[in-house]
Formats: structure tokens, C-alpha cells, sequence
């Protein structure tokens, strides 16, 4: 398993870099993979572009921490706060990249300023950075939380209150996410679009899945520590990119950020609510009393 670590670890770094270079290029003045040097001059794309390059540090970071035992003695918060936020972004690029690849592939885009290999790259890298940084997460889970991963879910109490609210704001998005699915007419409804929509309708679900489970004591805690780990990320982390990129640019309508704004809310209930599960996940099955069978004399 340690060496499992350091190639998943070395490898999530990895891919960071054709994206890091990207964003280092265009801060510095560069013209990396720009068709358009002015695409990346505003003060928005600047601030937008400072920000994910950050991310990428932080990703970089965080792989080095799962990857070496020193990491095992950070604070818990301190790795699963950025992990959280990290799956949600990359979990649905990665469940999506199939599709992703073939809309590549198959359709003509307009490069929006840049070259034509930049979003393949881009997404690729994504892609791969979600399936190793996954993976290394898992790894070092696993070694530091063994009893979360083996042990089952005790009486839900408080967390059983978000964990319901959230899970009615999930629902709601999933919903929305699956009408866009099929919508008959859509400006932007290329196969990759429709189907990213459908893995965040589905994670959504998941997310309600998860919710569920966490309230029912005996339950082993794995099976809804995936899924509201991935769904509440995912709500967040794209309902929190949505609403910040319509808020600096002014684009969207209100329904779209109402969503997001549902979504993020939601993220951060079950997040919580996980959370607080977590601190009382035992070894032990809780008990379940048995009905008393009376056998006739």
C-alpha cells in the first residue's frame, strides 16, 4: 500500500502541471495556448485565473500530504477540507471524460480565444488529476481512519436534521440537473453538456442516497460516507463556481443561481452532517432488538 501511495501521489502532481503552466503563463503576461492574448486581461479572468492556479497548488500540496506520513499528522480538517472541495470539482470531469473525449472528437468548437489543444489538454489533465488524487485519498484514508472505513453508523441525533434538509435541497438539484438532460431546446446542449448534467443529477441523487443511510443506526458508514462525500462536494463545489461566476460577470439568469445557491447550501448541510456522523461511527453493529417469538404449548 505505501508504494501504492507514492506512484497515486506522484502522479496526481503530475497532472497538475499542463494546467498549472497554463495559468502561470498567462499571470506572468504569457501567451500559452492563447489565440487571443486579450482573452486573459480583464480584471475578472486575472482574479479567475489566480484563483484556479491556487487551487492547483492547493491539489499539489495535498497529494504530497496523502502521499507521505508526515501528512498523517496534519490536523483532519486540514486535508479533508481542500479533498472535499477537490472531489467535487473532479469527480464529475472524471465520471464525465468518456463523454467529454467522444464530444471532442466529433464536433467542431468554437477555441474561445484559445488554441484548439488547450481544452482537450485541459480536460484530460482534469480528468486524470480526479482519478489518482481519488485514488491516494483512499489510500490515506484508509490508514489514518480505519475505524470509518470497518465501523457502522450509531444514533444520527442533530446530524439527522441536515442530513434531511440537505437532502430535500440535493433532491431539488438532481431534478433540475435531469430536466436539462432532456431538454428539447438548449443553445449549449452538446452531448458533453447533456451529459455532464446527467452525473450531476446522479451524484445529486447520490448525495440523497447518502443522507438516507446516514440516519438509519447499523448501517456500515462506507457506504454513505462515498456517497454523500462525493454528492455534498460535487453540490457544492460547482453550485459555488456557478454562483460566483455569474455574480462577477453578470451573466445567468436568477432561476440558474437560485440552483446554485440551493446546491451550495445543501453541500454544506450534508458536509455537516457527514461529519458529525463520523465522530460516532463504532466498530460494533448496533443493536437491533429482535421481536419476541411466544412458541405455543
Amino acid at each position: 500500500m505505501r508504494n501504492a501511495r507514492l506512484v497515486a501521489g506522484y502522479a496526481a502532481v503530475l497532472g497538475t502541471l499542463p494546467y498549472l503552466s497554463l495559468k502561470i503563463s498567462w499571470l506572468t503576461g504569457g501567451s500559452l495556448g492563447l489565440a487571443d492574448p486579450g482573452l486573459v486581461d480583464s480584471p475578472v479572468m486575472v482574479a479567475a485565473n489566480a484563483f484556479t492556479a491556487g487551487m492547483e497548488f492547493v491539489a499539489i500540496a495535498v497529494a504530497l500530504a496523502f502521499t507521505h506520513r508526515w501528512g498523517e499528522r496534519l490536523p483532519g480538517w486540514l486535508v479533508l477540507f481542500p479533498m472535499w472541495v477537490g472531489t467535487g470539482f473532479l469527480a464529475p470531469i472524471a465520471l464525465a471524460s468518456p463523454a467529454i473525449g467522444v464530444d471532442f472528437l466529433t464536433t467542431a468548437h468554437d477555441g474561445g480565444g484559445l488554441e484548439p489543444w488547450v481544452r482537450p489538454l485541459v480536460y484530460g489533465g482534469f480528468a486524470w488529476q480526479g482519478i489518482t488524487l481519488l485514488t491516494v485519498f483512499v489510500l490515506y484514508a484508509r490508514a489514518r481512519w480505519e475505524r470509518q472505513f470497518t465501523g457502522h453508523v450509531t444514533a444520527a441525533g442533530r446530524a439527522g436534521v441536515l442530513a434531511g434538509t440537505g437532502a430535500a435541497l440535493a433532491l431539488f438539484a438532481a431534478a433540475v440537473h435531469g430536466l436539462w438532460v432532456f431538454a428539447p431546446v438548449r443553445d449549449d446542449a452538446t452531448l458533453a453538456v447533456r451529459f455532464i448534467d446527467g452525473v450531476y443529477g446522479v451524484l445529486g441523487l447520490a448525495a440523497v442516497a447518502g443522507a438516507v443511510l446516514l440516519t438509519r443506526p447499523g448501517t456500515r458508514f462506507r457506504t454513505p460516507l462515498v456517497l454523500a462525500w462525493a454528492g455534498s462536494g460535487a453540490l457544492f463545489s460547482w453550485g459555488f463556481w456557478g454562483a460566483a461566476s455569474a455574480l462577477a460577470t453578470g451573466e445567468g439568469g436568477t432561476a440558474e443561481l437560485l440552483l446554485n445557491y440551493a446546491q451550495v447550501v445543501a453541500g454544506v448541510l450534508l458536509a455537516v452532517a457527514l461529519a458529525g456522523t463520523a465522530r460516532g461511527v463504532t466498530r460494533e453493529r448496533a443493536f437491533q432488538p429482535t421481536r419476541r417469538v411466544t412458541v405455543p404449548e
